[in-house]
């Protein structure tokens, strides 16, 4: 049976990261296991540079729990990951978490060509930053298949709920996942990493 992780960056239980990401995962019709985690509830530091990690033998040799959520992606056959906009970018837990994946090459085969599906709630039109560029990296560090970086108007508590296309798009990604060729980037998206920054007017 597959599995299926939902990775959670949000210190808001059951908020709109959650609610779409659940949606998400109850929505696959293929039998699988499903796994949330809060990375929020998690003890998770910044990296320190020691490089140990890229000796292909070492985990990283911090005391906390981001082996362990390495472990379980690693684990995984595919992943949903749900991140909100703060002030222009993600979520900092998620750039922490990014940031710690440097010895991850050593075990790329284990990632690679998964499915993974982004959930990205935000505010103010306009002010979503580069908060896609920031989420792709670590899928695309992972050389995962990128079915789809979605960013969702959603920010008071439940919001995603009151408009009933947001849960007809997620249960639409749900029955995707394991069944989708790939993120198809916009016109205004580099066709290789998905960044929306760069243009040419």
């Amino acid at each position: 049976m597959k599995k299926v992780l939902g990775l959670v960056i949000s210190h808001r239980k059951l908020g709109n990261s959650e609610i779409l990401v659940k949606e998400v995962m109850n929505s696959i019709p293929e039998p699988c296991s499903r796994e949330l985690i809060r990375l929020t509830d998690l003890k998770l530091e910044p990296c320190n540079a020691c490089y140990r990690c890229l000796e292909p033998e070492n985990d990283c040799p911090i005391k906390d729990d981001f082996n362990f959520v390495i472990r379980k992606i690693r684990e995984a056959d595919a992943l949903v990951i749900g991140v909100p906009v703060y002030i222009l970018g993600p979520h900092g837990c998620y750039k922490m978490l990014t940031d710690r994946l440097l010895g991850i090459q050593n075990h790329v085969e284990d990632t690679k060509d998964k499915p993974c599906v982004i959930v990205i709630p935000h505010g103010a039109k306009g002010w979503e930053g580069y908060s896609k560029t920031a989420t792709l990296v670590m899928p695309r560090l992972l050389r995962m298949k990128i079915v789809d970086c979605w960013e969702v108007h959603a920010t008071l508590p439940g919001e995603s709920l009151l408009n009933p296309d947001n849960i007809k798009y997620a249960q639409n990604l749900g029955m995707r996942i394991f069944n989708d060729s790939g993120y198809q980037p916009g016109s205004r998206e580099c066709p290789f990493c998905g960044s929306d920054l760069f243009r040419l007017l």
